[in-house]
C-alpha cells in the first residue's frame, strides 16, 4: 500500500462515509524494484516542489560501520520498501537494519545545497557519499535501548561532483510491528527539495493544515454547539441531540487527523488510529440514528444489529487498528447505503425534509466520488480534489442536516405560535401588555407562592386520607383478607374500609369517587363517616339509600360516589353495589370466575334509586375480588386499555395463592401492561379468600 493510500485512509477516517477509498487502497500497486539508480533532475525539481524518495531501498539486516561507504558494492543486498508498511517487514528484522539508495543529479545541480527531510517511527543515522549528516533519535548499545524521534527532520546537505551518489541509513526500531498494527509507517520515509524551498514547504504545510485543522473542526464544532443547545432548550425534537453528537464526532475526527500531521509524533498515532476508528463506527451510528428519527416513529430493528455488529468492532479496532480497518470501512459504507436507502424511500413517499437531505447525501455521493476518480489518475490529483473537494462534500451534507432541523424548528414554533393565537381569539379576557410587563413580576411571585400553599395542602389531604385508610386489617377466622390502593395524583378518589361486628359479621366498602385532587377527597371524607355510622346496620340496601340520601344533601355538585358493600358471616355473601365494576368470584370447585354486576346509580347523584342486593355462599379455596375501574382501564404505551376480560383471566391464573400473593400479582400484571405509562386512575384492590370452613 503506498503513502498516498494512507493518507487516503486517514482522510476517509474523519468522513462519514469511506467506502470509495477503501476501493482506491485496494487498486493501489505495490513498489517495484529498480536495477538503475534514481535520479534526480531540474526539471523534476522545480522550484516550490519537493519530490519523494523512492521506496526501492537495499536492506542488510548486518550491522556494519562500513556500509556507509559509496563504494561499497551492494548488489546482493535485498530489496525492500523502508517505509515497513503492514505486511512488508524485511526479511530477518531484529529491530535494526541498514538501508542504502544509489541516486544520481543533472550536473548543473552538483554543489548545490538541498534539503533532506526524514519521517520516521525510530531512530536512524543517515549517511551522503560516506559522511554522517545527521542523527536523528538516540540509537542505544541495542534496539530496546534505543530512543524514537518525536519530529521529522529536515536537514541541509550538499551534493558533491561525484557521478553518483549514496544515501545511507542505519535505522533501529523495535516497535514496528505496533506501529503497522494501526496501519502506519514502521520504518521511514524521505523526501527532497532545493535548501532554498525545503523551510518555505515546511512553513506552508504547517500552515496549510493547521489552517485546515481549524477551518473544518471549528465548522463542526459549532454546528454541534448550535444544535447542542437548541436540544437542551428544546428537548422534544430529539433529532437535534443525534445530529450535534455526530457533528462533535466529525469534528474530533477532523482534528485528530490534521493535528497528527502537525505534530507527527509516532507515539501519538499508536492512540489516535484506535480513536479515529472508534470514532468512525460512532459516524455512521449517530448518521442511522439521525435518519431513522426523521423518518421512523420507531426505531428499526436493522439499527440496532448495526449496533450489535458496531461494539465488537470497536474493541476489536483498539486492539488491531489496522486488521479492523477494512471492516471499519465496510460498516460506514453500509450505513451510507442504509442512508442512501431511507432518504429514497422517503423521498418516494414525500415525506417532509427528503428533498433536502437527500440533496446533501448526493452531493457527498458526488465529492467522494470526485476523490476517487482523482486518486485513480483519471483527473489530476492533488489537495482540491482529492482532500477539500470530499471534505466541503461532508459540509455539505451537514449543512443539508442543519437546514432540515432548522426548518423543522421553525415550523414547530409557527404552529405554537398559530395555537397560542387560537388560545387568545378564544379567551373571554386579555390582559393588556403594559399591565402584563408591571406585573409580571408581582404575578410570578404570587403564584410561587400560591403553588407552594396548593402543594402543601394537597399534602395534608394525602395525609389526612392515608390516615383514614383502616391502619390494620380485620382477622376473621377462615377468611384470609389483603387490601392495595395506589393514587393517581397526591389525592385520590378510591376508597375501602372495614367492619367487624362483635358476632364476627365482616363489612368491607370500596369506592371509587369521580374525579381526583381535592374535591375527590371531600366526597371520600363524606363516605367514610357515613360508613363508620351506618356499617353497624346489617341491611346493605338501607345502607347504600341513606347514604346516597345523605351524600346528595350536602350539595356537592358534580361529585358522586360509586360503592360496593360487601357483608361475609361464616361462608356467606351478601353484595350490594352503586355504580362499581363487577365483583368477581374465584370458585375452586370448577377453576372458573363468576362475574357479578349490579346496576346502579352512585351514590350522591340522584335519591330513592332502588337498589340490588346479591346473596352467595362460598366455599374453601372460593376468592372474592372487589375492585375500582382502575386495573382495567390502564392504558399501555399504545393508549389499549387491559379490559375486564384480561383482569378476569389473570384473576383466575393467580387465585391459587393468597389473598396478598392475589393482590400483589394483579398490581404487577398493570405495570407489566401500562409498560411505564403513569396511570391516569386510583387502583384499588380488596382480595377475601376463604380459607377454611
Amino acid at each position: 500500500m503506498t503513502s498516498s493510500s494512507i493518507a487516503a485512509f486517514n482522510v476517509m477516517r474523519s468522513c462519514l462515509f469511506t467506502g470509495w477509498i477503501l476501493l482506491l487502497g485496494l487498486l493501489a500497486a505495490p513498489a517495484t524494484a529498480q536495477d538503475s539508480p534514481f535520479r534526480l533532475t531540474t526539471e523534476a525539481l522545480q522550484s516550490g516542489q519537493k519530490i519523494d524518495l523512492p521506496t526501492t531501498w537495499r536492506y542488510s539486516w548486518v550491522d556494519d560501520p562500513g556500509f556507509a561507504s559509496p563504494d561499497l558494492d551492494d548488489s546482493d543486498w535485498l530489496i525492500v520498501d523502508p517505509r515497513m508498511l503492514r505486511g512488508s517487514l524485511p526479511q530477518s528484522w531484529n529491530g535494526l537494519g541498514w538501508f542504502r539508495l544509489r541516486f544520481t543529479v543533472d550536473p548543473e545541480m552538483a554543489g548545490e545545497p538541498m534539503g533532506l527531510r526524514f519521517w520516521q517511527t525510530g531512530a536512524s543515522e543517515v549517511y551522503l557519499d560516506g559522511q554522517r549528516v545527521k542523527t536523528y533519535g538516540t540509537i542505544g548499545r541495542t534496539p530496546a535501548d534505543s530512543v524514537a524521534a518525536t519530529q521529522p527532520a529536515s536537514f541541509i546537505v550538499q551534493l558533491s561532483d561525484r557521478n553518483e551518489h549514496v544515501l545511507a541509513v542505519r535505522f533501529v526500531s523495535p516497535n514496528v510491528r505496533a506501529y503497522q498494527r494501526v496501519g502506519y509507517l514502521g520504518g521511514f520515509q524521505a523526501a527532497i527539495a532545493r535548501a532554498s524551498d525545503a523551510l518555505l514547504l515546511d512553513v506552508a504545510n504547517a500552515q496549510r493544515v493547521s489552517g485546515y485543522t481549524w477551518l473544518f473542526t471549528g465548522i463542526f464544532l459549532s454546528f454541534a454547539l448550535l444544535h447542542g443547545l437548541l436540544f437542551a432548550f428544546y428537548p422534544e425534537i430529539r433529532e437535534n441531540l443525534f445530529f450535534s453528537l455526530l457533528c462533535a464526532t466529525a469534528a474530533a475526527l477532523a482534528y485528530l487527523l490534521f493535528y497528527k500531521q502537525l505534530m507527527w509524533n509516532p507515539r501519538y498515532v499508536l492512540v489516535s488510529e484506535p480513536i479515529m476508528n472508534a470514532l468512525g463506527l460512532l459516524l455512521g451510528i449517530f448518521t442511522l440514528r439521525f435518519v431513522y428519527g426523521v423518518f421512523y416513529e420507531k426505531l428499526p430493528r436493522q439499527f440496532f444489529v448495526f449496533l450489535a455488529l458496531c461494539l465488537p468492532l470497536a474493541v476489536w479496532g483498539s486492539f488491531d487498528p489496522e486488521g479492523a480497518l477494512p471492516f471499519i470501512f465496510f460498516m460506514m459504507l453500509l450505513s451510507f447505503v442504509e442512508t442512501i436507502r431511507v432518504v429514497a424511500v422517503a423521498l418516494s413517499k414525500r415525506q417532509p425534509g427528503a428533498i433536502r437531505l437527500g440533496s446533501g447525501v448526493a452531493v457527498l455521493g458526488l465529492g467522494f466520488g470526485f476523490g476517487l476518480i482523482a486518486r485513480l489518475g483519471v483527473i489530476p490529483e492533488n489537495r482540491v480534489t482529492a482532500t477539500l473537494i470530499p471534505f466541503f462534500s461532508i459540509l455539505a451534507l451537514l449543512v443539508s442536516m442543519s437546514l432540515y432541523l432548522s426548518q423543522h424548528f421553525a415550523e414547530t414554533n409557527r404552529e405554537l405560535r398559530r395555537r397560542l393565537a387560537e388560545v387568545e381569539e378564544l379567551s373571554a379576557q386579555k390582559l393588556e401588555q403594559e399591565r402584563r410587563v408591571r406585573q409580571e413580576e408581582l404575578e410570578r411571585k404570587l403564584l410561587e407562592a400560591e403553588y407552594a400553599r396548593k402543594v402543601e395542602e394537597l399534602e395534608e389531604a394525602r395525609e389526612l386520607q392515608l390516615s383514614m385508610l383502616p391502619k390494620r386489617l380485620p382477622k376473621v377466622p377462615g377468611l384470609d383478607l389483603a387490601a392495595h390502593m395506589n393514587t393517581a395524583t397526591e389525592v385520590g378518589g378510591d376508597y375501602y374500609d372495614f367492619h367487624l361486628a362483635d358476632d364476627g359479621t365482616l363489612t368491607v366498602a370500596i369506592g371509587d369517587a369521580t374525579g381526583h385532587g381535592m374535591r375527590a377527597g371531600t366526597m371520600v371524607t363524606a363516605t367514610k363517616s357515613l360508613f363508620n355510622v351506618l356499617a353497624q346496620d346489617s341491611d346493605l340496601l338501607v345502607t347504600l339509600s341513606r347514604s346516597a340520601l345523605a351524600l346528595k344533601k350536602m350539595n356537592l355538585r358534580k361529585l358522586a360516589m360509586a360503592l360496593t358493600l360487601v357483608q361475609y358471616q361464616d361462608g356467606r355473601l351478601r353484595l350490594a353495589a352503586a355504580g362499581m365494576p363487577p365483583a368477581y368470584i374465584f370458585r375452586a370447585d370448577t377453576a372458573e370466575v363468576e362475574s357479578v354486576l349490579l346496576a346502579g346509580m352512585p351514590l350522591g347523584s340522584m335519591a330513592g334509586f332502588p337498589y340490588k342486593e346479591s346473596a352467595l355462599v362460598l366455599n374453601p379455596g372460593d376468592v372474592v375480588l372487589l375492585m375500582s375501574d382502575g386495573l382495567p382501564e390502564r392504558q399501555n404505551q399504545s393508549e389499549d386499555l387491559l379490559g375486564y376480560e384480561r383482569t378476569s383471566e389473570a384473576f383466575a391464573e393467580l387465585a391459587e395463592g393468597s389473598a396478598k400473593e392475589i393482590v400483589d400479582g394483579l398490581v404487577e400484571v398493570g405495570e407489566t401492561w401500562a409498560d411505564g405509562t403513569a396511570p391516569d386512575d386510583d387502583m384499588t384492590f380488596v382480595v377475601l379468600k376463604i380459607s377454611s370452613p
